[in-house]
């Protein structure tokens, strides 16, 4: 996915190298996290790393994964 990444043509121009994955950070019973590193310019930022986003959940989609996302409620007022 790095290599796809980087040969796209509307973001290899803003990044400065090739990005590297370095497998899986924490492996839970719920969930796997990834650390990708890309190196761009600074005004490119954000927009590199919106799109790189939205290319691993693309991945993750092709691929059948569900993704799951903590949920925090916090209830403000007057205790019954």
């Amino acid at each position: 996915m790095a290599v796809v990444f980087f040969n796209d043509p509307d973001i290899s121009p803003g990044l400065l190298v090739k990005p590297n994955v370095g497998g899986p950070e924490i492996i839970d019973d719920w969930a796997i996290r990834m650390r990708v590193m890309v190196k761009t310019h600074p005004e490119r930022r954000l927009e590199i790393t919106h799109k790189l986003q939205k290319s691993v959940l693309r991945a993750c989609q092709r691929e059948g994964l569900s993704l799951t996302y903590l949920r925090k409620e916090i209830w403000v007022g007057k205790g019954k």
